[in-house]
């Protein structure tokens, strides 16, 4: 059987803009795997902003845009102008890569539901973005055709959550950007250093600045360790999101000044030096559909601190030190076995290496098409 599945897919690229987090990269690594694939045309960009306004992949100088109307308000363009113009475009499959898809017209959809966290923990979210998810997922889940989500933890919550038939749920998991494998001379991690005024030897958290990504207690572990004596020292690597004046009020009354740092968003570029520099990547996450920080640190050598809970002990698979993310003293033991174990990290890098292999964008897009061809197939085009 062919790899594509004979039908032209839109793919909705909406999540492309120029500071990319997690499902900005899953849509990004996505669209370009999916290319690299071929043949020209059977997977096209859809989106309500033109090319000039989103980050596409580059792929050797290809004249590739974004299709689709051009609408203010992404509510308006995915459920009011989609549904008449996607035929018209003759389209066989729509991608929605971000939660939502059209609830009505003829053409098959498919969403990926990177997590359930703003039903199963609507406190860890904004009121708005809770109340439109509560109106909105279950329909968009019926209508799908298919589901696709990134790890078994996430589908059976798929499940739990909306009710969705297990055998509609597909789980295709993400993977780390090339840039994470590559090895950094010593020049171009010195100029990371020097651009951030950063010493090696920190622990870096990588996120939004959220309550749901457990930052706080990271932060309440770094004071204690400090109190003892202990030289912690911790680099927040992400954007300000909701409810982050609380976390950064912490800091301050905590008397971290000097031992935390937020760098905010961070290119990949940079990101690559800030994990050479690191001893290792603290990442105890309250709740991930899949944790895509842990895999790009695993690829990049760097030992992973991250949660029993969620999928992120899934994705993780026995190459990370996992600590309860609700026990402020696990997770300062962790810290503190990260930052003066130099035995435990040599482990962790070595199976943190093999585990991230076993992921690729390729696999992730080849996983992606035969769920295309299994839609196309069931509604007869």
């Amino acid at each position: 059987m062919s790899a594509y599945p004979g039908a032209a897919v839109g793919l909705d690229v909406t999540p492309l803009g120029a500071e990319q987090t997690g499902i900005g990269r899953y849509t990004y690594e996505l669209l370009g795997a999916l290319w690299r694939l071929g043949p020209d045309g059977a997977v096209v960009a859809v989106g309500n902003r033109g090319a000039a306004h989103v980050r596409l992949p580059d792929l050797s100088g290809a004249d590739r845009g974004v299709l689709g109307p051009r609408l203010p308000s992404r509510a308006a363009w995915t459920f009011g102008a989609l549904p008449w113009w996607l035929p018209r475009a003759g389209l066989g499959v729509f991608h929605g890569t971000s939660y939502y898809a059209p609830i009505i017209g003829p053409v098959p959809t498919v969403v990926t539901f990177h997590d359930m966290s703003v039903l199963a923990c609507p406190d860890r979210h904004p009121r708005a973005r809770v109340v439109r998810a509560q109106a909105l997922l279950g329909r968009v889940a019926r209508h799908a055709s298919a589901i696709i989500t990134p790890s078994a933890f996430s589908a059976t919550e798929i499940v739990r959550w909306l009710g969705v038939p297990a055998e509609r749920i597909h789980v295709v998991p993400g993977a780390a950007a090339g840039t994470f494998s590559r090895p950094l001379d010593t020049a171009t991690i010195g100029a990371v250093a020097a651009r951030f005024g950063l010493q090696p030897g920190f622990l870096l958290c990588l996120g939004t600045v959220e309550p749901r990504k457990n930052i706080g207690r990271v932060l309440e572990a770094a004071a204690r360790l400090r109190r003892g004596g202990a030289p912690v020292r911790v680099v927040i690597a992400g954007r300000l999101g909701w409810g982050f004046r609380p976390i950064l009020e912490q800091a301050r009354a905590l008397g971290l000044e000097g031992a935390v740092r937020f760098v905010g968003f961070v290119s990949d570029a940079d990101l690559r030096g800030l994990m050479a520099l690191a001893s290792a990547l603290v990442y105890p996450s309250l709740y991930e559909g899949f944790g895509l920080p842990v895999v790009e640190a695993m690829a990049a050598g760097l030992p992973v601190v991250t949660s029993r809970t969620g999928a992120l002990a899934e994705v993780a698979g026995g190459a990370a030190l996992l600590v309860d993310p609700y026990d402020t003293d696990a997770i300062a033991d962790a810290l503190q076995r990260a930052s003066l174990d130099g035995d435990l990290r040599a482990v962790l890098r070595r199976r943190g290496l093999a585990r991230a292999g076993e992921f690729s964008w390729e696999r992730s897009a080849r996983e992606t098409l035969a769920v295309y061809a299994t839609v196309i197939g069931s509604s007869g085009r």
